[in-house]
């Protein structure tokens, strides 16, 4: 495997995950919500969960930043 198709591979999944979870968020937004319990520390939390977990990734994919953070490129951990 090479470095690219690693990348390519994330990329795919992350839009599978998209495409499958669209309908169930759609659907969910439809119902009201008669009382939410979320509080700042629930956005918060996702704000880091998106960051960690979408924002970083894709930066990385797309423009190779932050450089210093590089390591080798092993197939196997791919």
């Amino acid at each position: 495997m090479t470095p690219f198709l690693a990348k390519a591979v994330v990329l795919l999944v992350a839009v599978g995950w998209y495409v499958i979870r669209y309908p169930y968020q759609r659907r969910a937004r439809r119902n009201p919500v008669a009382r939410t319990e979320r509080g700042p520390r629930e956005y918060l939390l996702m704000a880091i969960s998106t960051a960690g977990f979408g924002l970083i990734p894709f930066v990385y994919i797309c423009f190779d930043f932050p450089r210093w953070a590089d390591y080798p490129f092993h197939p196997t951990q791919a």
